[in-house]
């Protein structure tokens, strides 16, 4: 577990935590192994977990109108997954599948949710962690579009461009269908 506590240090997710912190974390969490072609998260449905990836690889996959799947992002060691759908306790908004063998840290939300029940600030420093990665989405997807509009990257020939940045935003920024009250249902 030495590599593994390499990366988990190293992941953006953490760089906030304390040492103490960390440890209490993994002591919640848990080592999972997944052989390629396994969904680790998928779009649509509750995971109520948060995922990552320690080893290996996994692809973003986001299913467009048309029904075909689209790779939004490919994910290696320290590349979180799973966070919207854990802070905001909704769906998934993309798949998640593992392109090889791949090993992940997991850590379920009512775990982090008895953690912030008892006042943990391991619990809240997670969780501002967390936030800072999806402000740190929404700006990259902010000026990729102010690239895209102000013609930086290129004509924009197609619709299919523009098509491409929606699925990064719905992955990225996805919100619930229904506006979060502060109350779980």
């Amino acid at each position: 577990m030495p590599d593994d506590l390499a990366v988990l240090r190293a992941s953006p997710v953490t760089l906030g935590l304390s040492d103490d912190d960390l440890d209490l974390l993994v002591s919640r969490g848990r080592v999972e192994s997944w052989p390629a072609g396994a969904h680790l998260a998928e779009e649509g449905l509750e995971s109520p977990r948060l995922g990552l990836i320690l080893a290996g690889e996994a692809h973003v996959l986001k299913r467009g109108v048309d029904g075909v799947e689209h790779l939004l992002a490919r994910l290696g060691p320290g590349a979180v997954y799973g966070e919207l759908a854990f802070l905001a306790d909704t769906a998934s908004s993309a798949s998640v599948v593992a392109s090889g063998p791949v090993r992940v840290f997991s850590l379920d939300r009512l775990l982090v949710d008895a953690l912030i029940a008892r006042g943990d600030p391991a619990a809240a420093r997670l969780s501002l962690s967390l936030a800072r990665v999806l402000a740190g989405r929404l700006a990259r997807a902010n000026r990729r579009i102010v690239s895209l509009l102000a013609g930086d990257e290129g004509t924009v020939e197609s619709i299919e461009a523009l098509q491409d940045i929606q699925r990064h935003l719905q992955w990225e920024l996805a919100e619930p269908e229904t506006p979060w009250s502060g109350e779980r249902s």
